[in-house]
């Protein structure tokens, strides 16, 4: 399992203080040096995670470097003032460069009011990609256009240019900056592990026949007020029954028991040979993107089928952004997502609205159920999280994922002699999963792992 990191990029710039009327390159004579060391050289396969336990990353090296952009900028509120794209014969000298070694990179002449920096390595082919285009794998026929980590584009702008008194004299000046490189999409990684369906008898959330005092104080999952209406509920059956009121000395029996549950006995939800999908929902389609999918149900038993469903089949919109669960425990399923942020100040269901979405599905010859996971927190401070940062990772370990999908009913008994009466049950639906994707009311959060997909910034000295 491995990291992504560069171990630095060094450019240094220096000219003549007395040259600093001059506006264009061709006039300057200020030359930009960019110094890549970019480590040793280690691969992986595409899927397997960005982040494990080994504490190493693999290294971009020189030869995965297929295209070089700088950009000058005077401000970034404006368009570059200066762009250089390295040439085919210089990415093949970086691409040459032996490992450990620096691979350097000349531009001639920039302008002298150069305040920021921006550096692109393997950029996007197109301007404005589809994300269905950028996933690791593609069900559609060739030639389907994917993405594997040697294609993301990586990419950075400096804070601020900081000069070097030391360095520098009244004929040169030597400035540095510091730019941080990442990826520029975020990547969502599912990790396997086994879904806990709970049992209520072994959580004690149900029990049968229990009395007074100690049969009500096992009762886990219901609110005072509901424990009291269902009292009163046996109460007034009895009242109806037998035409008087329980007597002081009538006995209280309480009992919590499984309503429903979607799975038949014995289900095994991380079997083989159940189907267990990955659907990605609520995801900006392309990169400048003013709206993000949403996928719809029929309200029925499935997704719609003109604008939902129909989208994740082989040749839809979005047919990548659909994967069958792996079960090779050094894998991982993966999506690439443009990032995507909703407001620092917004509310929980404005998250949900704005977020992207996962969804399982479940199936079997016998039953087809559904879980949502609208909102996402980060498990080291339990935070919700309000946005997908580029060049980070967001990984869902599903030996965290814990479903209850029943239904319970309190009932309470009272025995007066040998009078007997039961109140009609008080019913709670503990269920998260549906019989719909993005049902109406179901669904549930879970934590993940956040972190950057790279373990070392991008340097840059000017």
């Amino acid at each position: 399992m491995r990291k992504v990191f560069f171990v630095g990029l060094i450019a240094m710039l220096t000219g003549c203080s007395q040259e600093s009327r001059v506006s264009s390159p061709e006039d300057s004579g200020i030359e930009l040096q960019i110094n890549l060391s970019l480590g040793s050289v280690s691969t992986r396969a595409v899927d397997d995670p960005i982040t494990g336990n080994d504490g190493e990353g693999y290294v971009l090296p020189f030869t995965e470097v297929k295209t070089l952009k700088v950009d000058l900028y005077k401000s970034l509120e404006a368009a570059p003032i200066f762009t250089y794209t390295a040439t085919d014969a210089e990415i093949a000298g970086i691409r040459n460069t032996a490992t450990g070694k620096l691979a350097r990179l000349s531009i001639p002449k920039i302008p002298v009011t150069t305040q920021y920096v921006k550096v692109t390595i393997n950029r996007f082919k197109e301007e404005n990609p589809l994300i269905n285009q950028l996933q690791v794998s593609s069900q559609d026929d060739p030639p389907a256009p994917t993405m594997n980590r040697t294609e993301i584009p990586y990419e950075g702008v400096t804070k601020e240019i900081i000069v070097i008194p030391e360095e520098s004299d009244p004929f040169s000046v030597k400035v540095k900056a510091i730019v941080e490189v990442a990826p520029v999409l975020s990547r969502f990684e599912i990790i396997p592990g086994e879904i806990v369906v709970t049992n209520p008898a072994t959580t004690g959330a149900s029990f049968d026949w229990t009395d007074g005092p100690i049969g009500r104080d096992k009762i886990k999952n219901f609110t005072e007020a509901d424990i009291a209406a269902a009292e009163a509920g046996a109460r007034e059956n009895f009242r109806k029954k037998y035409g008087t009121d329980a007597t002081a000395a009538a006995i209280y029996s309480y009992r919590v028991r499984l309503i429903r549950s979607p799975f038949p006995d014995g289900f095994d939800i991380n079997s083989t040979p159940t189907g267990f999908y990955f659907y990605m929902n609520y995801f900006k389609p392309s990169l400048n993107a003013a709206t993000i999918i949403k996928n719809t149900n029929d309200g029925i038993s499935d997704w719609n089928m003109t604008t939902g469903f129909a989208e994740y089949k082989k040749g839809g919109q979005q047919s990548n952004m659909y994967d069958a669960r792996t079960s090779e425990t050094t894998k991982v399923n993966a999506f690439h997502l443009f990032p995507q942020s909703v407001a620092a100040d917004a509310t929980l269901q404005q998250i949900k609205d704005g977020m992207p979405h996962l969804i399982m599905g479940f199936s079997t010859d016998k039953i087809k159920r559904w879980l949502t996971v609208r909102a996402f927190s980060d498990k080291s401070n339990n935070e919700i999280i309000n946005a997908f940062k580029p060049g980070y990772c967001y990984s869902l370990d599903l030996d965290d994922v814990v479903i209850t999908p029943w239904s319970l009913g309190l009932d309470v008994r009272i025995t007066d002699g040998d009078k007997v009466t039961e109140s009609d049950p008080i019913i709670k639906d503990f269920d998260q999963t549906s019989h719909v994707p993005e049902p109406e009311g179901a669904d549930l959060a879970l934590g993940l792992r956040v972190s950057k997909w790279r373990d070392k910034d991008l340097e840059v000295e000017l």
